[in-house]
């Protein structure tokens, strides 16, 4: 957990430690990295809401360093919340914090990740030269790896969760972002494009994500 102001920093622990997770803290000053390799965090909750934290410059260190999802909480709204999920963050949370919501969209991060592991059936998908390790949050193509956002790994890995099946755009920002987004197709569109791009994914002749117009998206297979 990253907070600067020292009330939303006992606001945070107190919320999620009353719900049973085991919170460590990093103040804003240490080096994240360094405190990060000790703790090995499943997920990282930083209130963004002071300008001493930079969500974004957090976001790239989960993701190149540790490969965790990020919440974050602040008071950000409308394009900008848009642009920090167009960026990988798993959820945004806004204050004046509910503590109840806060713990839902904890829960519900978690939750994503083991359904895929449950749906897959295995730590490890690899068919086409393309290989996902779930549990790892690690992806290769033709053995190079690939660095994905972390929110572009967990729509690679619900495509992954059922190769051949036709994922529809609502599906996939439910299953990926969640319940309470109802955003229009463009972020799941700006994610799918980014991935594909990352992959060395042509969209007119796909060898990993297909586009069905009008009707969602698949992993070929």
């Amino acid at each position: 957990m990253v907070a600067d102001a020292v009330e939303m920093r006992r606001l945070l622990w107190r919320t999620l430690t009353d719900a049973r997770f085991e919170v460590a803290i990093v103040s804003v000053s240490s080096n994240l990295a360094a405190e990060a390799v000790g703790i090995n965090p499943n997920l990282v909750v930083a209130d963004v809401s002071s300008s001493k934290i930079d969500g974004f410059a957090l976001m790239e260190w989960a993701r190149r360093s540790a490969n965790v999802p990020v919440v974050l909480v602040g008071h950000d709204t409308g394009e900008s919340i848009a642009a920090a999920l167009r960026r990988g963050v798993d959820e945004y949370v806004r204050t004046p914090l509910s503590p109840a919501e806060l713990v839902a969209r904890v829960e519900a991060v978690f939750l994503r990740r083991y359904h895929v592991l449950q749906s897959v059936g295995s730590d490890v998908y690899e068919k086409n030269r393309l290989r996902v390790d779930l549990r790892a949050h690690g992806v290769t193509v033709d053995g190079r790896e690939v660095a994905l956002t972390a929110t572009g790994f967990h729509l690679l890995a619900e495509l992954v969760s059922s190769p051949g099946r036709v994922f529809s755009t609502p599906d996939l920002l439910r299953r990926v972002w969640g319940e309470s987004y109802t955003e229009t197709g463009y972020l799941v569109r700006s994610v799918i494009r980014s991935t594909r791009a990352k992959l060395g994914d042509n969209p007119q002749h796909p060898r990993f994500i297909k586009t069905l117009h009008g009707i969602g998206y698949q992993l070929v297979g």
